[in-house]
């Protein structure tokens, strides 16, 4: 029997009209042929993104999954996987505070359901990288510690159910387990390969709706994934400081690499509380590596750091992450609920939601809700509060309680963006409710005169980007590398 051999560049040009259909996650092309083809990844939009969940969450097979749904997987995985998984089931619990012990793990079965408890998830999912402009605090990660995570516990999202849960009923467990499913969504992860548990393992081991044991499980050895295999791009998740602005300023700036505004409008969605949305609490920017301008020891490295200053996005409606949940379950309230709270704050249908919260990490629950509980398309300024908030102008302060006891002088100003750099966030047309923190708390950034001046604020993305490529390394963000202009990607559908 004669093989039959198809000419490479034929095959390739089958494999982008194919892609061009909309075939989700290049499904039709065999794992060899994955391998030997230079693809380039397919570029998801927010719309195509969006997933809506069903009325009642015992429905959902991904997304957000109750403990009924979990404890089917976990204990008849070879019988219950859902359409398209064909690997292993692999729970994490997350577990911010290493002190408490739960010894209530979802129980493993060594072959095929794994449970990991993750004390240092941020380690995995969150990292200190630089737009071009300023480097901020638990951005998301760069490609090679995705891979690291992956490699870690023997990932393969291109075949494994991941299911992320609190461990015990905490919001930080909680923010941290939405938190995980974010950067795999960012990082190509097809909607099918991932899910939430509604409620902590902790909570349905008490009220008896999940089996658990007391140990969990060990390493996976011989198996390797990565991102570049998942040949997606879902960077168009990740919003911009540049892609606000020139959202705010319809479209008049000479940014470079923003994505188009929306056709059918922006929703911004801040998850804060109602005191940091009105501008009248101080937010922390919590490093214990900033060094950060004191009145009486300049400068001084403090974890107490609070950003340039208070107020608002402006036009953003007040949903706080709180009202979203139930904090003594970690349980998320009814879709119905949900829909209902964002449209009595203003959200119209067929706007794109832009979520922020005082971190990504502190917007993530906001962004689970909109994107996959309510399904409408959604991105998340990754750079949030932190970082609009350190963005402007300051001049040494001329009180007397602040200045020098030594020389009766003032301080050096921290944080002084030239009044002419396109990134200050400190007018009124940008920010709404905006005060100024007291000059001696507020970190020094090195804003250097070519970052303030910079034309774009996207080389995070691009450097992700760049990753994806067949061949292509990632740095941290801090300098600008290869891809497309805009729109989370080049695609060769000419999207």
């Amino acid at each position: 029997m004669r093989s039959i051999k198809i000419p490479i560049l034929l095959l390739s040009l089958l494999l982008v009209n194919l892609e061009c259909k909309k075939v989700p996650e290049y499904a039709f092309v065999p794992a060899a042929l994955k391998l030997l083809i230079p693809i380039s990844p397919k570029v998801n939009s927010a719309a195509d993104l969006a997933s809506e969940s069903a009325e009642n969450y015992s429905e959902n097979k991904y997304g957000l999954i109750t403990a009924a749904t979990l404890e089917k997987y976990r204990s008849d995985w070879a019988n219950s996987k859902p359409p398209g998984v064909t690997g292993s089931l692999i729970i994490f619990q997350i577990q911010t505070n290493s002190s408490v012990v739960s010894n209530s793990y979802a129980v493993p079965n060594g072959k095929d359901v794994f449970t990991y408890v993750l004390n240092n998830p941020s380690s995995f999912f969150g990292q200190s990288r630089s737009n071009g402009i300023i480097e901020t605090e638990s951005i998301l990660p760069e490609g090679k510690t995705i891979d690291s995570f992956f490699g870690t516990f023997g990932l393969d999202l291109r075949q494994d159910l991941v299911v992320f849960s609190a461990d015990t009923a905490t919001d930080d467990n909680l923010l941290q387990a939405l938190r995980g499913w974010f950067a795999l969504r960012y990082w190509g992860v097809d909607k099918n390969h991932l899910a939430v548990l509604n409620g902590a393992v902790k909570y349905h081991a008490t009220a008896g709706t999940l089996t658990t044991f007391t140990v969990t499980s060990g390493p996976q050895f011989g198996r390797t994934a990565s991102a570049k295999n998942i040949f997606t791009d879902n960077t168009i998740l990740h919003a911009t400081i540049g892609d606000i602005i020139h959202i705010l300023k319809n479209g008049v700036t000479t940014f470079e690499k923003v994505t188009p505004i929306p056709t059918g409008g922006v929703f911004f969605w801040d998850a804060r509380t109602v005191s940091e949305y009105n501008g009248t609490a101080s937010s922390t920017v919590a490093s214990a590596s900033l060094s950060c301008v004191n009145k009486l020891t300049t400068p001084i490295t403090s974890n107490t750091c609070y950003t340039n200053h208070e107020g608002r996005i402006s036009g953003a409606k007040n949903v706080p992450s709180s009202s979203l949940i139930n904090s003594s379950t970690s349980e998320f309230k009814t879709k119905a609920e949900i829909k209902a709270l964002l449209a009595g704050a203003g959200y119209a249908q067929g706007k794109t939601v832009i979520t922020y919260g005082q971190t990504g990490v502190k917007a993530a629950a906001a962004f689970f809700a909109s994107n996959s509980i309510a399904g409408y398309p959604t991105r998340n300024y990754e750079g949030s509060w932190v970082e609009w908030g350190a963005l402007g102008n300051r001049k040494p302060s001329t009180d007397p309680a602040d200045l020098n006891p030594v020389t009766n002088a003032a301080y050096p100003a921290p944080n002084a963006l030239d009044t002419g750099s396109p990134w200050r966030t400190d007018y009124v047309f940008l920010t709404e409710s905006l005060q100024i923190n007291p000059a001696f708390s507020v970190p020094n950034y090195n804003l250097t005169t070519t970052k303030q001046f910079s034309t774009s604020s996207s080389a995070l993305i691009e450097a992700d980007k760049k990753y994806l490529l067949p061949g292509g390394s990632s740095s941290s963000g801090g300098a600008s590398a290869g891809g497309s202009a805009s729109g989370g990607g080049g695609n060769a559908c000419g999207g």
